[in-house]
Parts: structure tokens; C-alpha cells; sequence
């Protein structure tokens, strides 16, 4: 089982106390799940601590690349989507691609919070749309985490880079899949994002949704030719982890579409009866017909 990854609360407290936040709430995504590339969503643990070992306690070796008093309230007021003040500041010489703690831009920072308009007016003042932070995370990774379809669609219609990865290896279309972001996911997939990336665990994003019983994720990722076949690193594909975790009606589907029955009962140590009986229930010879 792969954690769940959480931004550290002392990292944040010494985020908001560096940017004189103090008081601000700050909202983390979250989505708890039981499988697969969560961590992906979130800092890696042992990284953070090597990072926590690497530099003093405070935030100081983080902001150290803030140019100026200007820059550092411009990564305040994105933060916070006070698009006056942003425009303001910039006009006073702020700089649009100043980088803050753990290598985040005000583009990263205002997609991550969902302010559309700031996200739009950042990009109009030349930030950098593809530029990621220490965990090679971009401003498009943010907004699919943080669940803003709007921002995904606006940072799409301004060219962002559709396939870029992170520290994982995951793009945004893994992590909408893994999410259940349908919208994400199509516009994603409209925008020719590649469907069967893999990440440093060998995973998809069809492998995601399945793990995840997200069932219209799995049938569009299907419908546009993603390999139902593929093994991650554990040697496991879509179809396992949908079987494994109970997702029966994703599972349906897979076979349905072509995955093997007799395939998933070699992988989970079972005989091919008790698979098909758990799948089709008290209909296990019609296996042709599969229930929606």
C-alpha cells in the first residue's frame, strides 16, 4: 500500500510565517485513496526529509531567491487571487516568475488556490506557464489536484505543456484519472495528451482510474485506445487493481474490452471460477453479456 501523502503542517506553518500569512487558512487537496500513486499528489516523505536535512529549520533557504520586498507580496496576493494588488505590484516592478518556497511561482500558487482571473492575469504579464517547483510540479499539475477544471481548461487554451511530469513521473492526466476528474480527463485527452505515459512506477492512467473505481474515467480511457494490457512495475495491470479493490463494474468492463479473465485469476492466485463467480454474480456463465 503506497501512503497517502500530506504537505507537511510545520513546512506550511514556515511557508505562511516567511510570507507573513500568518491567520490565512490554507486548504491542502486531499482526496484520501487507498491505492495507488497518491504520494504522486503529494510530497514524497523520505524526499521532504532530505530536503529538511539538506538546509537550516527555517523557510530562509527557500525564499532566498525572492528578489525583492515587491516580488515577495506578489506571491501573497496570488495566493490569495487579489488581482488588483497583483497588477499593481507588477507595475512597481514586480517580478511575474519571482520563485517562493519549494520553487513556487505566483502562476503555481494561484492555479493550486483555483483563481481563474489570476491564473489568466499572471500569463498575460509573461509568467512562465510551464515552469514547476522543486517537485517538477507545474501550474497544471496544481489545478488537476486541486480539482479547478476551469483552470486546467484556461491553462490548456494558453498552450501549456499537456505532457510535462513531475518528481513521479505523473502527468496531469494520471492524476485526473486517479482523481475522477471527468472533465479534466476529456479536456486532457482533447488536448492529445498522451494516454498511456507511463510514471516511475510503471503506472497509467487507466491503470489509476481502475485502481480507483472511477467507471466513466476507465470507459473514455478506453475509448481512446488506452492499453488495457499494461503492467506497472509489480507486474499488475488495470484489471487487477479493479478486481483487487473491489471495483467490479470497472473490472466488467476491462473484459468486456478485451482483458483477460483467465489472466486475472493467474495474478490473483485464484481458479478462474471463483474470479468469474465474484464478477458476474449469480449469472457466471454469461460471461458476453456484462451488467452496466
Amino acid at each position: 500500500m503506497f501512503p497517502n501523502r500530506s504537505t507537511s503542517s510545520q513546512f506550511l506553518s514556515s511557508f505562511l510565517a516567511a510570507l507573513n500569512l500568518e491567520g490565512i487558512s490554507s486548504r491542502t487537496t486531499s482526496a484520501g485513496f487507498s491505492f495507488g500513486c497518491r504520494e504522486t499528489c503529494n510530497v514524497n516523505t523520505s524526499f521532504t526529509e532530505g530536503l529538511r536535512r539538506s538546509s537550516t529549520a527555517t523557510v530562509s533557504p527557500y525564499i532566498k531567491c525572492i528578489d525583492n520586498p515587491v516580488s515577495r507580496k506578489l506571491l501573497k496576493a496570488s495566493m490569495l487571487g487579489q488581482n488588483e494588488k497583483i497588477y499593481s505590484l507588477i507595475n512597481q516592478g514586480g517580478n511575474p516568475n519571482v520563485v517562493g518556497f519549494m520553487g513556487r511561482t505566483p502562476l503555481i500558487l494561484a492555479a493550486q488556490k483555483g483563481h481563474v482571473d489570476t491564473v489568466a492575469l499572471l500569463v498575460a504579464h509573461d509568467s512562465n506557464i510551464n515552469a514547476a517547483d522543486d517537485f517538477r510540479r507545474t501550474a497544471l499539475h496544481e489545478a488537476v489536484c486541486s480539482r479547478f477544471p476551469r483552470v486546467v481548461d484556461h491553462l490548456i487554451q494558453c498552450k501549456v505543456m499537456i505532457n510535462a511530469y513531475d518528481y513521479h513521473g505523473s502527468t496531469g492526466l494520471i492524476y485526473a484519472a486517479e482523481l475522477g476528474e471527468l472533465s479534466s480527463v476529456r479536456m486532457l485527452l482533447q488536448a492529445h495528451a498522451k494516454v498511456d505515459h507511463v510514471n516511475k512506477y510503471g503506472r497509467t492512467a487507466l491503470i489509476q482510474a481502475a485502481a480507483n473505481g472511477h467507471y466513466m474515467v476507465v470507459e473514455i480511457l478506453v475509448q481512446s485506445n488506452a492499453d488495457i494490457h499494461h503492467n506497472d512495475l509489480s507486474g499488475n495491470n488495470a484489471n487487477y487493481y479493479a478486481y483487487n479493490y473491489g471495483h467490479i463494474e470497472c473490472c466488467k468492463y476491462l473484459i468486456k474490452n478485451g482483458a483477460k479473465l483467465d489472466e486475472l485469476a493467474k495474478s490473483m492466485g485464484l481458479s478462474e471460477e471463483v474470479v468469474r463467480n465474484k464478477i458476474y454474480a449469480s449469472r457466471p456463465e454469461n460471461l458476453e453479456e456484462v451488467y452496466f
